[in-house]
């Protein structure tokens, strides 16, 4: 009798274990699900590059469903021009039970694992982990910032440094909208 318990027990324990790991991604896309609801509504507004605009006017409002950092927690991520080749996203996570807007962001560094936003005289670089969301590592000026005449890199919490047109394109190798293996959908109603 004792030998059929532990493996009915074990049985009993396995079945549970996939059960909540269903219902945690359950809770996550139902709460991502209200987000997404609220943007097909109006009361979110895309954000693209600087400007801000209602469901009604983004070109091809899409969103991706997208495991960061591998946690088993999928991360959202939502564009007003999902068509587009090089389009922003804001990407949302999940922090204590609740969806938390992260970063805009337009680029990733497959090599280095840095997300970017980029804009005509800068890019900035994030690193994600679940806990703080997206932080800071680095920025980079172009020459057209004023009073900035070179290439200038701040690594947070260190002084700008000047760096050549070489050491910014090594800065920047590989530099791509998004991680091939995103699958974007569309938002509709």
């Amino acid at each position: 009798m004792k030998k059929m318990l532990l493996p009915l027990t074990m049985s009993i324990l396995c079945i549970s274990l996939a059960a909540c790991g269903n219902n945690k991604k359950d809770d996550t896309k139902a709460l991502y699900d209200e987000l997404l609801q609220q943007y097909i509504s109006g009361e979110e507004m895309f954000s693209d590059e600087g400007e801000g605009y209602g469901y009604a006017d983004a070109k091809a409002p899409g969103y991706a469903l997208y495991d960061i950092d591998k946690d088993g927690i999928e991360e959202l991520f939502i564009t007003p021009r999902k068509d587009d080749e090089w389009h922003t996203y804001t990407v949302y996570y999940i922090k204590d039970g609740v969806v938390t807007r992260g970063r805009a962001l337009n680029g990733y560094l497959p090599d280095k694992g840095y997300w970017t936003y980029y804009f005509d005289y800068f890019i900035e670089a994030y690193e994600y982990n679940n806990t703080d969301g997206f932080i800071r590592q680095w920025e980079f000026d172009y020459p057209w910032v004023d009073g900035i005449t070179e290439n200038t890199l701040i690594f947070e919490g260190q002084e700008p440094k000047e760096i050549s047109d070489d050491e910014m394109n090594d800065l920047l190798s590989g530099h791509i909208t998004e991680p091939s293996d995103i699958k974007w959908l569309p938002l509709t109603p």
